[in-house]
């Protein structure tokens, strides 16, 4: 029995070792890698400036559902045909569920737009390519003259992609505006977007309203993120 106790004793012993040797190995990898002072680098201090990272694809995607969404609703004007009253149009499910979910999805859609485009400003106004940005800016927006118009507020309110983007981020009420080429007081008239958005809110306590054409914003955003795309 002793040679048996012996035998087992030195096998559980042999068993700790390699555990031990395995636990370590383990460890080793997962250990964090550590500067050459033997001590671990704090991710805070890696770079000078950390600004938010854009998705230029991301806003690229958002353009092109926003300009979809319009454009889809746009094509369901009426066109000032008068027909028969067993010939009226009765519209298919997608066509309801189109009806139904547009202007959410264009409200939620140039928010998103909005905080990205600003955020983008942000960032390249902080940027050491802020001189060459500002002027690629501004070429933009003297070539738009404006993207809509003021009926309430500041008269500038409409002439910068910022302010904007702001008006959108701020706005209290988000309304796009629709056309039919059917009389507009036939009850069976067909409506569409016509790419325009009314935006109102308030301002230090100052109320404001602009209308901002959508196609000339998402063609200035789409320009804006040009800047430093091939570097």
């Amino acid at each position: 029995m002793v040679g048996v106790t012996d035998t087992l004793s030195d096998t559980i012993s042999f068993l700790c070792l390699i555990n031990s040797a395995l636990h370590l190995n383990l460890m080793a990898d997962l250990t964090p890698p550590k500067s050459n002072d033997d001590r671990m680098e704090n991710p805070y201090w890696h770079a000078e400036f950390k600004p938010h990272l854009i998705d230029r694809e991301e806003i690229r995607r958002i353009c092109f559902t926003l300009y979809s969404t319009i454009m889809s609703s746009m094509s369901h004007q009426g066109a000032g045909i008068i027909e028969e009253e067993d010939e009226q149009e009765c519209f298919s499910s997608i066509e309801l569920l189109f009806f139904k979910m547009a202007e959410n999805e264009l409200s939620r859609n140039i928010l998103r737009l909005a905080l990205l485009i600003r955020t983008f400003d942000d960032t390249m106004n902080r940027s050491e390519q802020r001189a060459a940005y500002l002027e690629h800016k501004k070429k933009i927006e003297d070539e738009n003259g404006g993207f809509g118009y003021v009926y309430e507020g500041n008269e500038d309110a409409a002439d910068t992609l910022r302010e904007c983007s702001n008006k959108i981020i701020h706005a209290e009420d988000v309304r796009p505006t629709y056309e039919t080429g059917d009389d507009g007081k036939d009850p069976e008239a067909k409506w569409g977007m016509d790419g325009m958005i009314e935006l109102e809110g308030t301002q230090n306590g100052q109320r404001w309203q602009i209308t901002i054409d959508s196609f000339k914003y998402l063609d200035g955003g789409l320009e804006l993120i040009k800047f430093g795309e091939d570097e």
